[in-house]
């Protein structure tokens, strides 16, 4: 591969923004692909390269192709289809007043509360009367 020096010299007057040759060694000088870079060090928080970057965070782990679907998967709370069949999962569906053959209704669950209540305040109703005659026979 030929590299050729009046291009790559220009590229790195470009980097400097026409700064003076001489000045590119002080500390003042910016060099605008150096920055960019540290900034998106600051944004990303990487300085590892290759490196991939979901949801504004580093990814950490094998960069395969399958890893990084996986964890870009991870990254829906409703996967979409393709996550799903490489994955191998079937969409979960939400249920809400559904009973099935075995299943419990809501206005049995609200018959058994009230039943065990009505049987605990005769309990109690039993157990004060008891308590009551005993006091009395006491005297």
């Amino acid at each position: 591969m030929h590299l050729n020096y009046d291009h790559t010299m220009d590229c790195v007057k470009k980097s400097f923004g026409g700064a003076d040759e001489s000045k590119w060694g002080l500390a003042t000088t910016h060099n605008s692909d150096i920055d960019e870079e540290i900034a998106y060090w600051k944004e990303y928080g990487t300085n590892i390269y290759p490196s991939i970057v979901i949801n504004k965070k580093t990814y950490r782990g094998q960069i395969e192709p399958l890893s990084v679907f996986n964890a870009v998967c991870a990254g829906f709370t409703e996967p979409p289809d393709q996550c799903l069949k490489t994955l191998h999962k079937e969409k979960t569906v939400l249920k809400t007043n559904v009973v099935d053959g075995d299943g419990v209704s809501a206005g049995l669950i609200v018959g058994i509360v009230l039943a065990l209540i009505a049987v605990n305040v005769v309990i109690v109703y039993c157990c004060r009367r008891k308590a009551k005659r005993d006091m009395n026979n006491e005297m």
